[in-house]
């Protein structure tokens, strides 16, 4: 499907660190951020989001971070379906260490 008609905002999770689209986040301030920032993009567009893990993330991270995502339940905000999984030593580019 086309994804240009929603407010598209790439998460990245991997062992040390998350990003909001190219924006490095505190862990603990994950939620908030993530919230703040797609008030102040979405424009009355829904969001969606397109998570991607770092192959390296420990499961139970994955699941705390999903369940977060998940929790967050507003009709506004989409989750895609589709999940990428990443070695960043075949993506070098991505500066997602």
């Amino acid at each position: 499907g086309s994804y240009l008609n929603y407010n598209n905002i790439n998460l990245r999770f991997s062992p040390s660190r998350i990003w909001i689209n190219d924006t490095i986040i505190d862990k603990n301030e994950f939620k908030p951020t993530l919230l703040e920032f797609i008030e102040f993009t979405s424009e009355g567009k829904q969001t969606m989001l397109h998570l991607n893990f770092n192959q390296n993330l420990m499961y139970e991270d994955y699941l705390t971070y999903k369940t977060m995502i998940y929790n967050i339940n507003k009709p506004t905000i989409l989750v895609n379906d589709l999940e990428f999984i990443f070695d960043k030593n075949k993506v070098p580019d991505c500066g997602c260490n």
